[in-house]
């Protein structure tokens, strides 16, 4: 008997998931669509490269739209199944409310698992694909690899940081550059450059000046006409990519750029906020089905209106808590574990003492 009502209440459960997603794709694209028209039309995108574009920004949307889509179908479904009065009938049958909701909280945990895995596999490639297609087709004067750029910092190897005032990669020239040497968050060497060019394989600066530093003391200063630094194995292409949004990396790749900002000397809170998101917003749908689906579960009166509101409010809250925890992590007032994985530990505490609540009734 348990194994058809958990095919009874789950497949509801997922009939109403595929119908709220189906809604909030429909509505983004066509939001989206209306923003972008005007691209479109003055590129003369074709329409199979609109529809790729927009296949490939299916990864990002889902997975954006999955906890609030996860819980309107908790809502919905859980919610007939109370109006109609066919929670009294199970529990009548012996079968308690907890054990009742048991499918659909394991349906969500499975979701969370795949977002958590879809995050890592289909949405990296996916946003590179999106930002291929609006380079080369949709905005093809915006390059992200720029052959001239103003105004960039730019985190080398073995320690070096460049501020450059310009670059121009089909010279091979930097202008009014800075390169900072550090070691264990202490600067070793300054160099301060009117100009410096790539010339066979090695960085020539020009007209500036070079300090060293011992124990955070001056050790050594001089101007110089021409001075070569071989040990800058950065080439001017390197200079031109534009880095990934932390959000568009995989876990793997952010946590290689954290490691390498820290060993040089870098600080990383908000990357490392973002990091351990990777992690914690995926379960953000278990948890909000959690904290969903007793409410849901007494929801006899109102119908799909108060359902739908009462989404919307659990979704402004949960995602205001991510954004409090966000900047409490990035500021460093909370540790970056902390910053991004509370709002998920108060949710939880809310929906475990709800659910003790409901197995009273």
């Amino acid at each position: 008997m348990t194994r058809l009502l958990d095919r009874y209440v789950g497949g509801r459960y997922l009939v109403s998931l595929a119908f709220a997603l189906l809604a909030f794709l429909a509505i983004f694209v066509v939001l989206d669509l209306f923003e972008k028209l005007d691209d479109f039309l003055d590129q003369g995108v074709p329409l199979p490269i609109v529809g790729r574009y927009y296949l490939f920004r299916l990864p990002e949307i889902l997975l954006l739209m999955l906890p609030i889509g996860m819980l309107l179908a908790c809502l919905f479904s859980l919610g007939s199944h109370a109006r109609s009065n066919e929670f009294l009938a199970m529990l009548a049958a012996g079968v308690s409310m907890r054990r009742t909701l048991l499918p659909v909280l394991v349906l969500s945990f499975a979701v969370s698992l795949a977002a958590l895995a879809a995050g890592e596999t289909l949405a990296p490639p996916a946003a590179e694909r999106v930002n291929a297609l609006q380079d080369e087709v949709i905005k093809p004067g915006r390059s992200r690899s720029a052959r001239v750029r103003t105004n960039l910092s730019f985190l080398g190897d073995n320690g070096r940081l460049f501020r450059i005032g310009r670059l121009d990669v089909d010279k091979g020239r930097m202008e009014n550059v800075v390169v900072q040497l550090l070691r264990d968050n202490a600067l070793v060497e300054r160099i301060d450059a009117e100009r410096a060019d790539w010339e066979n394989g090695t960085w020539v600066f020009r007209n500036g000046y070079f300090r060293r530093f011992a124990d955070e003391a001056l050790a050594e200063a001089a101007s110089f006409a021409e001075r070569a630094e071989p040990g800058i194995r950065e080439t001017p292409g390197d200079f031109a990519k534009i880095q990934k949004n932390p959000r568009q990396m995989s876990y793997r790749e952010l946590k290689r750029l954290i490691e390498k900002a820290k060993a040089n000397g870098g600080e990383v809170f908000k990357e490392e906020v973002d990091l351990h998101m990777k992690v914690s917003f995926p379960f953000t749908n278990f948890l909000i089905v959690l904290l969903g689906s007793p409410l849901a579960a007494l929801l006899r009166r109102g119908g799909n209106a108060v359902g739908f509101t009462l989404a919307l409010l659990i979704c402004f809250v949960y995602y205001l808590a991510i954004r409090v925890g966000q900047s409490l992590g990035y500021n460093a007032v909370f540790p970056p574990l902390l910053g991004a994985w509370i709002p998920n530990l108060l949710f939880l505490a809310i929906g475990v003492v709800l659910f003790r609540k409901l197995a009273r009734r």
